[in-house]
Parts: C-alpha cells; structure tokens; sequence
C-alpha cells in the first residue's frame, strides 16, 4: 500500500497538536529539523488486499499551521474501514513541545514520543513510551503498559490501569495510579502517589508521599 506523506514548514511554530484516530503513533525531535514531516502506513489483519485501496481512500491526513504557533496533524479514517489502523510517524524540532491523542486505542498499539521539549499526552490503551523530553509535563494514560524516563522538569502522571515505570526526573512528580504495579526512581525533587491497586516500588528520590494506597505493598530504597 503507497504511503501518505505531507511535511510543513516549521518555522515560528513550536508545537505540535496530535490526534490519531486509532493505530500506532511515534514522534520525534530532530535537533536538525527545520520541518514538521508526516509518514502514514495502513496496518491490517486482512489475509486479502481486496480493501486496500479502499481503505488508503478513506485515510485522511491533514497538517495545518495555526497562528498560535502550533503546527496541527489530524489521521482519521472517513468512513471507517473494519480491520485496518494507521502507523504514523512524525519527526518534529527537538524544541517543539508536543501534545498528542489518540481517540480510540487499543490493547497491543503503540504511542510513542521521543526526544520534544515538553509533552502532554491523552493515551487510551496499549502501550505508550515517552522518553528523553527536555522540559517536563503531563501524561493521562487510560490502560497498558507505561513507560517515562528523562525528564528535565516536573511531571504529573495519570495512570489508570496497568503497570507504570517512571524514572530520571529533574524536579517533582505527581502519580494518581489506579491498577497496576508502580516503580518510581531517580527523582530529584517530591514524588506524591495516590495509588488504587498493585505493589509500588521507590528508589532514590527526594521525598515520598503516599498519599492512599488501597491495596499492595510499598518498597522504598
């Protein structure tokens, strides 16, 4: 299946508004980039190919610069075609902040954010990874596996069903965790946890407080 591509001037833009209507979603900050550049895959389980032009028809990709500064990617199927999900991967300036959604996920999907300057990310459920972000931010995870690690500033966590590792934060962290496993490292500033079911494991950080913990046991080293 051809690829969808589109790319945009990034210039007197520094940040990127996401909204992925379902499927994988991976951005990253080049240090080099003078574009906001977009690359969209269809992805399905379909033994046949008999749907594929009709599904890359009805795939609608739209990047628009606003004039407060935000550069906006909207990947949506119109109508919806059963069994297909987009793979989008966009590459940023590493100072743009990025703020990104995905509408619909789901168990086994991907979103993946790398190497911005800020972050504030809406995740529904499958696994979500975001890494090496300069400033800090905040992230709502609905379900799946959370991974967040480098962070030069505070961070705010919502995590609502699944485990969460969180480590190397350059200032305070806040974690409203509901179900799941919780391990916390590595935190320069306080780390507050109100915590609903699973174990929660701290090491090296520069105070704790647990606000509730229902259920679990609580290891600090």
């Amino acid at each position: 299946m051809t690829s969808l591509t589109d790319t945009l001037d990034a210039d007197g833009l520094d940040r990127l508004v996401v909204t992925v209507e379902t499927g994988d979603l991976v951005v990253e900050g080049d240090p080099d980039a003078t574009e906001v550049t977009v690359e969209v895959d269809l992805v399905t389980t379909r033994t046949s190919e008999g749907k594929d032009e009709d599904a890359m028809t009805a795939t609608r990709l739209e990047l628009v610069s606003r004039d407060d500064g935000s550069a906006v990617l909207t990947v949506r199927f119109d109508p919806k075609i059963a069994r297909y999900e987009t793979l989008v991967l966009v590459m940023v300036p590493d100072t743009f902040a990025v703020t990104a959604s995905r509408s619909s996920s789901d168990d086994g999907q991907i979103t993946s954010i790398e190497g911005v300057d800020a972050i504030g990310v809406n995740d529904g459920d499958g696994e979500l990874d975001v890494t090496n972000i300069t400033g800090g931010g905040a992230i709502d995870d609905a379900g799946g596996d959370l991974t967040a690690d480098g962070f030069g500033a505070d961070l705010s966590v919502i995590d609502r069903d699944g485990d969460a590792t969180i480590s190397d934060v350059d200032g305070d962290l806040s974690v409203d965790d509901g179900d799941g496993d919780l391990f916390i490292s590595d935190v320069t500033g306080s780390v507050t946890i109100i915590d609903g079911a699973g174990d929660i494991n701290v090491s090296n950080v520069g105070s704790l407080d647990v606000e509730s913990d229902s259920s679990g046991s609580v290891s600090v080293n």
